[in-house]
């Protein structure tokens, strides 16, 4: 068991944003799930370097959030490996909360026919 996580999903923004920080991409949050302690590594290291650096707002619209909680730079990891990981540790062990988020973004990856076509491209992994 490690330190309890969210997963922070949407997309990080195509353009870039100078005015607000010139270094790091908005990200845009279309949902979190809190999976509490995971029984395991939802991205590995040599996934998370390769990541661009990212930041979103709070739920005030106005805090600009950069770091997690233990003060770890935030990155936009590609949805697959959070959803390959998830799978990999529910074959392992009966956890409400990884099955709930692994439903959620596998479903929240899909293109739907009738939709805008806006689907979930990375997620932020958040300690708490």
């Amino acid at each position: 068991m490690g330190y309890e996580q969210r997963i922070y999903v949407g997309e990080p923004s195509p353009y870039p944003v100078p005015s607000i920080d010139g270094n790091k991409t908005w990200f845009q949050v279309f949902a979190m799930i809190d999976v509490c302690k995971v029984g395991g590594s939802l991205a590995s290291d040599a996934i998370v370097k390769d990541c661009k650096p990212v930041f979103f707002f709070g739920t005030d619209g106005n805090t600009k959030i950069e770091k997690d909680s233990y003060g770890t730079e935030l990155v936009a990891i590609p949805i697959g490996y959070v959803i390959d990981a998830l799978k990999e540790i529910n074959a392992r062990e009966k956890y409400s909360r990884t099955k709930w988020a692994y439903d959620m973004l596998v479903s929240m990856s899909k293109k739907r026919k009738g939709f805008h076509g806006m689907t979930a491209t990375h997620c932020i992994i958040f300690g708490h």
